[in-house]
């Protein structure tokens, strides 16, 4: 396991690439041993500081940092609140320095911390999703990765949370009918010539095809930048806070799983 997270430093002095690799290492070691103390040792975060702490719970749960990470279930959750709830959209969901001008929802967590968590949840190695340094011809790019599905657990009216798919809140353009539920592509982000492209750009979940993204997706219309509009009427008020849960597929295809997320 230490070489492989040594093998995801792809060469390079980048201090995004660096801190990464520091976090998939200790996050992955502390997973594979099955103990994460309350008093585990920090690592950097974005600013150089020190970030999140690893803990897990007494009912067996992890805790990475604002992250929620269920093995047994298959399920990462990730604080995220609401940032548009109206217009054309290229971005489920992006950091706060991402692009939020064409995005559903801000998650409250690191990029980097997100694909940690998704590869402990995958319990796949550091370099087996993106890792690439470069790009593939965005013509012949196909988002390929292990598969997952996005819930939406946030309050209703009377301060009950409620579970969606994501995609109840996704529609196509020109209708007001919600999309069907995708198999998002675990793609992984990609090194970019700034470090670890997600952490830099911000892009997370992606509806427009895009190779930064930790999270793709597949579908024909993903290669359309004007194929989804968020629906008219469902989506809480922008600034709601609540929850955006990966929930691991159980159904993935030998292709899928070991495709090293892109294809070139």
């Amino acid at each position: 396991m230490m070489a492989a997270a040594a093998d995801f430093e792809c060469g390079g002095e980048r201090r995004a690439s660096a801190r990464l690799m520091s976090l998939l290492l200790c996050c992955l070691l502390c997973a594979a041993a099955g103990v994460v103390s309350a008093e585990a040792p920090a690592v950097p975060d974005s600013t150089g500081e020190a970030g999140p702490k690893t803990e897990r719970l007494p009912d067996g749960r992890l805790r990475l940092g604002p992250l929620l990470l269920d093995e047994r279930e298959g399920t990462l959750d990730v604080p995220a609140r609401i940032n548009m709830n109206q217009g054309m959209i290229e971005v489920l969901a992006c950091s706060e320095w991402g692009k939020r001008h064409e995005s559903l929802l801000v998650l409250e967590a690191e990029p980097y911390l997100v694909q940690v968590g998704l590869l402990l949840l995958f319990g796949l190695p550091p370099k087996a999703v993106g890792v690439v340094t470069e790009r593939s011809d965005p013509a012949s790019y196909v988002p390929r990765g292990p598969r997952l599905g996005l819930r939406v657990l946030w309050p209703d009216g009377d301060g009950r949370e409620r579970a969606l798919p994501v995609e109840s809140w996704i529609c196509l353009a020109k209708t007001a009918q919600p999309i069907e539920e995708i198999a998002w592509a675990f793609t992984g982000s990609i090194l970019g010539p700034a470090g670890f492209a997600a952490q830099t750009i911000g892009t997370i979940v992606a509806t427009y095809t895009d190779q930064t993204a930790i999270v793709d997706n597949p579908r024909p219309e993903g290669r359309n930048d004007e194929s989804y509009w968020i629906c008219p009427d469902g989506v809480p008020p922008v600034g709601s806070r609540g929850v955006l849960r990966f929930v691991r597929s159980r159904s993935v295809s030998a292709e899928d799983s070991l495709s090293g997320g892109r294809q070139e």
